[in-house]
């Protein structure tokens, strides 16, 4: 786990910083680790804001957070490209959940309607009944909160079932 992870190196005096970790999951436990061995730790890729917020003076990041991902994305869907229908899907862990939800709450305050909101696991590979479900429903757009691997099949699959909409997601994908 991230915290075995960031237990040893703390016990190294030779290490500084950490590039890491990928996800908020593991960021998120292991900064008090870091901050506690005084190792600086900058996480390319850890959404929640929930690092941050720990108050902790050694954690960074390089990416901005799921509300402002979330928000940026709905309003390029509804404002800027007028898409008034939108079918969300998330891969079941707390980003992809986390940026839906940041999704949905700013595409219906811009009068968005979401059509339907779907659950999927993040290793997942098979998607074309969610696919068929989503292509029938008719939405205008489709925004996805998860990561490449499922991403990118899930999109492949969308369009293989015959959805001709627009498809967003994040960073992860």
């Amino acid at each position: 786990t991230g915290v075995n992870v960031a237990n040893q190196l703390t016990s190294d005096p030779d290490v500084i910083g950490v590039n890491g970790h990928l996800n908020s999951g593991v960021s998120i436990p292991a900064a008090a680790v870091y901050n506690e061995g005084g190792i600086v730790q900058v996480s390319p890729a850890s959404t929640n804001p929930e690092l941050t917020l720990q108050g902790f003076d050694n954690v960074f990041r390089t990416c901005t957070i799921d509300p402002v991902q979330g928000e940026f994305a709905a309003t390029a869907a509804k404002v800027d490209l007028d898409l008034g229908t939108a079918f969300v899907v998330d891969d079941s862990t707390p980003y992809g959940e986390g940026l839906v939800d940041e999704f949905v709450k700013a595409y219906e305050a811009e009068g968005g309607e979401v059509l339907g909101r779907e659950k999927t696991g993040d290793k997942d590979t098979d998607f074309t009944g969610l696919a068929t479900k989503i292509k029938d429903a008719a939405p205008a757009a489709v925004y996805y909160g998860g990561i490449y691997n499922a991403g990118a099949l899930f999109a492949k699959q969308l369009v293989e079932a015959g959805y001709e909409g627009a498809f967003f997601s994040a960073d992860g994908v």
